[in-house]
């Protein structure tokens, strides 16, 4: 991209906010093939435009050559063939764009607008334009060429009570109505002088991106733009890259050279991929490295025996699990059975440890795939006297809900359950039992709860679960457990665990599934806080894989979680549930139930807003944590939290956008030992691994 575009001036940077395709109304993502440099439009909603009703769509049959014009801002023909157009000459294109709350309103929005005719005119018309204001003309009046981009930009806009507003008027001697193709909207951040990423990284990471071929939206400065996704740097006063995430990103050949060049890493994940070839010495002579996942590769040969020792010593915490080829030893030659890499958790442990590893190893790796098959073998139907069996005649209740009772059982094979059973005064029906059995039947997910079996006696109905040994979410936060306070890492590893189950129920699982009753006592934790979601009783499945919206045919939801637009129409979005989890994020900082003073109470969002406004982060975060969090690290996940809980649910960013800030902060979390700092929100795209590596990370932070 050339440096003459989107240039904010000295000292600033661009800070995309939204880019949009005003030829078509509804609210889907799309990323153009002809787009060269690959930008991700959103489609302009009609709520956002004063002409609701009126405005004609317009499309043409015919390309715009956008790459042969002189308009350096090439936006994608498709955008262009389409536009948005006034009903008459009179009418103004108005626009009253809502800004989400987490964008500063002390500073302006740079705008870009992109213009083509793409009607043919009669002899002598032409489409005069100009763009205003509140009344004020910010531009000199401007014609179009059929066929022809035009971009019309940076043109500065305030953010008044949340809401930019402009107009496209046509000039009154202009014969045609106004249209627009496209806008572009940018915040403006102000860059401390002399702040640049040190060069080596930069050569190093671009080297990367051009080795792997890697289609990600990295532009401009590593560690000033912070939309460069999978990149964490340094707050040193030349900043340098020390955590590079390509975990699932399609990366094939070998591991690439210019890795060697990131001096600084200290965190490098590579996981999940298809690379070959043997495992470079580099990465053992790295002296900043801390953290190292190589898991779900290709590679091949021997592991570098330097790496090991690392390992062994503690200095490193390494992943090599699910690459058959690579042996234990230094050496592959003349061997003729080749060992699996044990996954080496490092610790102040000694050489004798690995030792008894090995020993064990086996025992282990068979005691875990009983425990997986079990869960992903077909769900078992139960009888009611098994029922009652596994429980032991319903001997131990370990929690209770508006469906009824649920009670700790133990299969034959010595398996821990916990058995829901549906009370004959559930609110929960047999119908919404049904749903529930038949939704998690299908659904496979480290961060779903898994359904063992279930019993359908009208007598004794069942749901038979994995068993939590650590309960659930709400128990935690609401001081249930007295003397046990979750850590602020531990939360941002829940947050992450639940984000990534959600990820999966949105985007990976076919159907779609809307669960429609987020909450914290529906996450559930395991023996190692591992997260998981709960509790479908309520969820829907999209029937179609394009529909965007299922209607609820009972109550769904739990006051102080539910979308206030949901409480006015029984139909539910994903943006429904994200709205949902906006809440279970601000419990989990505030460490607060989500009504506070009972079901008559104020929301929560409520109490946070007025403090977080004016800065008062300190209060708002759990006091029980007396301290131990970074104000920043607070302040981002508080901005990541009220983006999810934005009045317009147009505007709320989904669950992948989500969840690859969080993993963000994450990695920051452990990396800096104990002090989280955040990357602010922003619309960047991650797929959620089926391996969580969350767990493996902590380490480094526990040491």
């Amino acid at each position: 991209m050339p440096n003459a575009i989107y240039d904010a001036g000295p000292s600033l940077a661009l800070d995309v906010y939204r880019r949009y395709d005003a030829g078509h109304l509804t609210d889907n993502l799309l990323r153009y093939k002809g787009d060269v440099y690959d930008r991700l439009w959103r489609e302009l909603l009609n709520s956002y435009m004063d002409c609701v009703g009126l405005c004609v769509n317009i499309t043409s049959s015919s390309a715009v050559d956008v790459l042969n014009s002189d308009d350096l801002y090439r936006p994608p023909p498709e955008l262009l063939r389409t536009a948005t157009r006034a009903p008459n000459k009179t009418f103004q294109l108005g626009f009253h764009i809502q800004v989400s709350s987490y964008v500063s309103r002390t500073e302006p929005m740079h705008v870009y607008f992109h213009f083509a005719e793409i009607e043919k005119l009669k002899a002598g018309q032409r489409r005069e334009m100009f763009i205003s204001s509140g009344g004020k003309n910010l531009h000199e009046s401007f014609t179009l060429d059929y066929l022809v981009p035009l971009t019309i930009g940076p043109i500065e806009l305030p953010i008044v009570m949340g809401v930019i507003q402009f107009s496209i008027e046509s000039q009154k001697l202009s014969g045609l109505p106004p249209i627009v193709n496209g806008i572009e909207i940018f915040r403006v951040l102000e860059l401390a002088q002399g702040v640049l990423t040190d060069s080596q990284d930069v050569d190093a990471i671009m080297n990367i991106k051009e080795m792997y071929n890697l289609s990600r939206k990295w532009r401009g400065d590593p560690c000033v733009n912070s939309s460069w996704e999978g990149v964490s740097c340094s707050t040193s006063r030349i900043p340098r890259i020390i955590m590079l995430n390509l975990n699932s990103s399609g990366l094939t050949g070998v591991i690439a050279a210019p890795i060697s060049n990131l001096t600084a890493i200290q965190y490098l994940d590579l996981s999940n991929n298809y690379l070959t070839g043997p495992i470079p010495e580099f990465l053992a002579s790295s002296t900043s490295l801390k953290f190292l996942n190589l898991a779900g590769n290709n590679l091949t040969g021997s592991v570098p025996k330097a790496l090991l020792q690392k390992s062994i010593s503690g200095a490193l915490t390494l992943r090599l699990d699910n690459n058959t080829n690579l042996c234990s030893l230094d050496s592959c030659e003349g061997k003729d059975k080749k060992w699996p890499i044990i996954p080496v958790v490092t610790s102040a442990a000694v050489f004798m440890l690995l030792v008894i590893a090995l020993v064990i190893w086996g025992a282990l790796q068979i005691s875990a795939m009983k425990k997986m098959d079990s869960f992903k073998s077909k769900s078992q139907k139960f009888t009611q006297s098994q029922i009652t069996s596994i429980t032991e005649n319903f001997k131990t209740v370990i929690g209770e809900g508006g469906f009824g009772k649920v009670y700790l059982g133990t299969l034959a094979n010595g398996l821990k359950v916990a058995v829901k059973l549906l009370s004959s005064e559930s609110k929960q029906g047999a119908r919404e039992f049904s749903q529930e059995i038949k939704l998690l039947m299908r659904v496979h997910h480290g961060n779903v709860v898994s359904l063992v079996g279930y019993c359908s006696d009208p007598k004794s109905m069942a749901l038979v679960y994995e068993y939590m040994p650590n309960g659930n979410l709400k128990d935690h936060l609401s001081g249930h457990y007295e003397g046990v306070v979750l850590s602020w890492q531990d939360r941002i590893q829940i947050a992450v665990h639940a984000a990534q189950g959600l990820d999966y129920l949105h985007n990976s699982c076919v159907p779609r599934i809307i669960h429609c009753d987020l909450k914290t006592s529906n996450i559930l934790l395991d023996e190692n806080k591992q997260a998981k979601l709960a509790d479908f009783g309520l969820s829907k499945a999209f029937k179609l894989e394009d529909a965007t919206h299922v209607t609820a045919t009972t109550g769904a939801g739990t006051p102080g979680y539910i979308d206030p637009v949901c409480e006015e129409s029984p139909k539910f979005s994903r943006r429904s549930d994200m709205y949902s989890f906006g809440v279970i994020l601000l419990e989990l900082v505030t460490g607060k139930p989500a009504l506070i003073g009972g079901i008559h109470g104020i929301s929560l969002l409520d109490w946070v807003l007025p403090q977080y406004n004016n800065g008062e982060i300190p209060s708002i975060v759990d006091e029980r944590l007396h301290g131990n969090y970074s104000i920043d690290g607070a302040q981002n996940l508080l901005m990541i939290a009220i983006s999810c809980l934005n009045s317009n649910a147009y505007e709320r960013p989904g669950i992948n956008e989500v969840l690859a800030e969080l993993k963000q902060c994450l990695g920051k979390e452990n990396i800096q030992s104990g002090t989280s700092s955040c990357s602010k929100p922003k619309c960047n795209s991650a797929g959620s691994s089926h391996v969580s590596l969350e767990a493996e990370i902590s380490q480094l932070s526990a040491r």
